[in-house]
């Protein structure tokens, strides 16, 4: 098998805050190699904890992009991200501890209907990648 390139989504559910138009949710969450919680992404991926923070960190100091559908800037603010301490449930949603969680604003009327309405119920991790084969992991 030879390295590829590996272009990939994830989605995650929102949770809905008390906050005016505040909502949460699971970027992604880590696995450690014989972790037999984890949850593969849908290209059957994962990453350790040490990755997952370095690219939450990283988010946060470079970027802090919110898009609609991985197409447009949308109108929407990063209003908090970090690593859960503790497993947890929020609104009925397990989330495990060292997961990147993060709380988004949504400052445009149109794109709050469509949230309030279920249209759009989950973030969506996008993100491009090279595949190595014989990984130690």
């Amino acid at each position: 098998m030879t390295d590829t390139d590996a272009t990939w989504q994830y989605e995650i559910p929102l949770l809905k805050s008390d906050e005016p138009r505040v909502v949460y949710g699971v970027v992604y969450s880590p696995c450690e190699k014989g972790d037999t919680r984890c949850a593969l992404d849908s290209q059957q991926d994962w990453t350790t904890k040490k990755a997952l923070r370095d690219a939450a960190w990283d988010f946060v100091a470079k970027s802090r992009a919110i898009r609609d559908s991985h197409m447009r800037a949308a109108k929407a603010e990063l209003v908090e991200s970090f690593i859960a301490p503790a497993d947890m449930v929020v609104d009925g949603e397990q989330i495990t501890k060292d997961s990147w969680v993060i709380g988004v604003r949504i400052t445009d009327d149109a794109l709050w209907n469509r949230i309030e309405k279920n249209e759009l119920n989950a973030f969506s991790l996008g993100g491009t990648g090279v595949r190595i084969s014989n990984s130690p992991y």
